[in-house]
């Protein structure tokens, strides 16, 4: 027979997982964290918690991640600060951006070390390996304007397909 849980109250103990890294999103002049993006990197995943008013969150299991690209703009070097593109294969957010943090270098490697320990524990391959040679575009750079110009990448994948097939064409003569 099952009994009756309260509203509010769990019936197994879950623990907290230990923070290996936290930092904000910080200001591009100055550099001061006064922003209301935090992230947080655990053993198994990047949490990206967003806004004051109405809060968002949203957890990337770190055996999911694909890639890691490091940006970082003349401002953003000046500042010692720096951006991290990570794709994933993550439904909600296949395309995360860890705006504008301090030792951005030191982060990335961080997370890539996190990233092949978790794919090792779960047995999971890199997606380059099973994706099929598919060309994936190239992440956005969030600090950069002209980045956001970009078409569907649906679309660029067929633009390239037929580019393919019109450089493969067999000469007749």
């Amino acid at each position: 027979m099952s009994s009756k849980i309260r509203p509010g109250t769990f019936t197994e103990e879950i623990p907290d997982e230990l923070i290996l890294w936290r930092d904000r999103k910080r200001w591009l002049f100055l550099g001061l964290p006064w922003t209301f993006t935090r992230y947080e990197l655990t053993e198994t995943k990047l949490r990206i918690s967003k806004g004051f008013f109405k809060r968002t969150e949203d957890d990337i299991l770190l055996y999911r991640v694909s890639d890691v690209t490091f940006f970082q703009s003349f401002a953003e070097r000046i500042s010692g600060l720096g951006t991290l593109c990570v794709v994933s294969s993550d439904v909600s957010q296949p395309e995360a951006h860890i705006v504008h943090i301090k030792r951005p270098r030191k982060v990335k490697e961080l997370l890539m070390k996190k990233i092949e320990a978790q794919r090792k524990e779960k047995g999971v391959f890199a997606s380059e390996l099973v994706g099929g040679g598919v060309p994936r575009p190239h992440p956005m750079n969030p600090t950069n304007p002209h980045d956001h110009e970009r078409k569907d990448p649906k679309q660029e994948r067929e633009q390239l397909k037929t580019e393919h097939n019109h450089t493969e064409q067999p000469k007749q003569g």
